[in-house]
């Protein structure tokens, strides 16, 4: 998620992240005054080697010797039975406290320091000063080395734990991590949960479609054409609400050209486009569709058309005419301008061939629907998009960025080009409306299709090649009943 986002997210979700931000905090203060202060002090003994007569010792050697010994004695529970019971004639009070002793010492140093924790201040300070004694008392008399109390322990004046200042500041530090992240997750579970008004809402453009994934199709091994006439209903039903749409749209405009263009590849556009155009020429309109993506043509096998070695295309109409590439396909109303091989780079190709093909074509009569490339990072898209003016953008909801698509509509519209809408493509539902699917293929609809004694699809998009000629008579004004 890029920056703006967050802002966006933080704008919109600014009261979520207030209280995140209260929450943390809060809990931050409860830690940092609620739990009883703990206090430490510490006294330290020193250990000294005497000098003998006619003895030169080795004071580290004596010290390493000796201090162990100490420290064992001083963390066996019995020593401390002892000092307790020494303290409850002296100090009553300090003796009941709880406490916490430690008896440290590194390896080497002649000092040696006992440390007292708990949450009587006085009584902690009374214990290690007890337990220094008690070690130094205790020292036996053929012993090597003299300990002294160099630095008795003294009251604290503060606690040692918790400190009210770095839990407050890590408390808020948190807050605003987890505020901010807590805005991010809510924009995108919005996004996740409902695409469609996001697009709305924030680029001010129209959803004209939403298509579903559809497994056979995600597998490359059948085309769009063959879905659109036995795939699942609601695959075909998207694909006729966005021709709907797009017609409702265009009441008060006739584009000769739309561009389907999308921000990066994989998205879907070709194959949107296959099945827009499928849509239309299924109630009669005139459509060609032109695929200008001659990096990673894929036209001919949306529509399920052959295209092999020797096949002309949009790459070879600097050599021959329009009509010669032009290709009528087995759909009724339907055709298609494949490609082509361009023997140049795809940007020299495009900007000879394709104004050509859309002044031959748009003068018959026909809507082009033009297959562009990507946007981001094809130097022929723009140009592609100019010659057609009228632009619909598809997205991909599972992989939608939101700054992405910003940047694409942004770029479109600062070119002066029409966004006519935004169709959104693999859209997973929360759940099949059973009612509804059935209401698609009710017998009475079955019975409807059937027609001279077979069975056809629900939406018969295609007109068999055999009887091509005789499709409209037979047909007529019953499909247009039937698709409308």
């Amino acid at each position: 998620m890029e920056l703006r986002d967050v802002r966006l997210a933080l704008r919109r979700y600014w009261l979520l992240a207030l209280l995140v931000l209260v929450l943390c905090v809060g809990l931050g203060a409860a830690a940092a005054f609620l739990p009883a202060k703990t206090y430490e002090a510490s006294a330290t003994l020193t250990a000294l080697v005497p000098p003998r007569e006619g003895f030169s010792p080795n004071p580290t050697s004596i010290i390493d010797a000796e201090m162990p010994v100490l420290e064992v004695r001083a963390t066996s529970r019995s020593f401390r039975n002892r000092v307790r019971q020494d303290l409850a004639e002296a100090e009553p009070d300090a003796a009941g406290i709880p406490v916490s002793i430690a008896v440290l010492r590194d390896s080497g140093s002649p000092l040696l320091t006992i440390e007292t924790s708990g949450n009587d201040a006085e009584g902690i300070t009374t214990w290690a000063n007890a337990m220094a004694a008690g070690i130094r008392d205790t020292l036996p008399e053929e012993s090597a080395i003299l300990l002294e109390l160099d630095d008795p322990a003294f009251t604290p004046r503060s606690a040692a734990a918790p400190q009210p200042t770095p839990i407050l500041i890590g408390a808020f530090v948190l807050g605003a991590f987890l505020a901010l992240l807590a805005t991010v997750g809510a924009a995108r579970v919005r996004q996740a949960l409902d695409l469609a008004e996001e697009v709305r809402k924030r680029f001010d453009a129209p959803v004209l479609g939403q298509i579903p994934p559809t497994r056979r199709l995600a597998r490359g091994n059948e085309s769009v054409a063959s879905l659109l006439e036995d795939g699942p209903p609601e695959l075909i039903e998207a694909f006729q609400s966005l021709r709907t749409n797009l017609d409702l749209l265009l009441l008060d405009r006739k584009p000769t050209a739309i561009a389907v263009a999308s921000w990066s590849a994989g998205e879907g556009k070709s194959t949107v486009a296959a099945g827009l155009a499928l849509s239309m020429a299924a109630i009669g309109r005139d459509v060609v569709v032109i695929d200008a993506d001659l990096r990673r043509p894929t036209q001919h096998d949306r529509l399920g058309e052959r295209f092999g070695p020797g096949e002309l295309g949009l790459a070879d109409l600097g050599n021959v005419d329009v009509q010669q590439v032009l290709r009528r396909t087995r759909y009724e109303h339907l055709w298609l301008l494949p490609a082509g091989v361009p023997d140049r780079h795809p940007a020299d190709v495009v900007t000879v061939a394709l104004p050509r093909a859309a002044e031959a074509l748009a003068a018959q009569d026909r809507l082009l629907l033009i297959d562009a490339p990507p946007l981001h990072g094809v130097a022929e898209t723009p140009f592609v998009l100019s010659v057609a003016h009228h632009v619909i953008l598809v997205v991909d909801a599972a992989s939608v960025k939101l700054i992405e698509l910003e940047q694409a509509v942004e770029r479109l519209r600062g070119s002066g080009l029409v966004l006519l809408g935004v169709v959104i493509n693999r859209v997973r539902s929360q759940g099949q409306n059973t009612a509804y699917d059935s209401y698609l293929t009710k017998p009475e609809a079955r019975r409807s299709a059937v027609d001279d004694g077979r069975a056809r699809s629900l939406l018969p998009l295609r007109a068999g090649e055999a009887d091509l000629s005789s499709s409209r008579q037979r047909l007529g004004w019953r499909r247009a009943w039937r698709l409308g």
